[in-house]
C-alpha cells in the first residue's frame, strides 16, 4: 500500500530523515491499531514545485501489512499499488499476493 508524503498535509507530520519519517508514520499507525510488517520511503523521482500542504514532497511510503489492516490504511489514505522498485520477499510477497482488488 502507498501513500505519497506531502509537505504538510499528513497527520503524522513528518521527521527531518527518512528513517524519522518512517518511525513517525510506525508509532500513528500502532496508536491507530494497525500493525505494519515493513515501511520504506521512496524518492519519486519528481521534483518538488509547490510548497502547498497537499503538495508533493517527492516522496511515497510503502507499507505491507496483513490483509487484515487493507481497509484501515484506506481509510487512512493509502492506495493498494504494487511498486516494481521494491523487491518482494517473505511475508510480504506472500501478502502481496493474496490482495485481491
Amino acid at each position: 500500500m502507498v501513500h505519497t508524503q506531502t509537505q504538510c498535509a499528513d497527520v503524522w507530520v513528518y521527521g527531518k530523515t527518512n528513517e524519522e519519517s518512517i518511525t513517525i508514520l510506525k508509532k500513528y499507525l500502532l496508536q491507530q491499531q494497525i500493525i505494519p510488517e515493513t515501511i520504506a520511503l521512496q524518492p519519486t523521482g519528481e521534483e518538488t514545485v509547490c510548497d502547498a500542504c497537499n503538495c508533493s514532497r517527492g516522496f511515497v511510503f510503502h507499507v505491507w501489512v496483513e490483509n487484515r489492516w487493507v481497509n484501515s490504511l484506506l481509510k487512512e489514505g493509502f492506495i493498494l499499488k504494487y511498486s516494481s522498485h521494491i523487491v518482494l520477499t517473505g511475508k510480504n510477497l506472500a501478502a502481496m499476493k493474496s490482495i485481491t482488488v
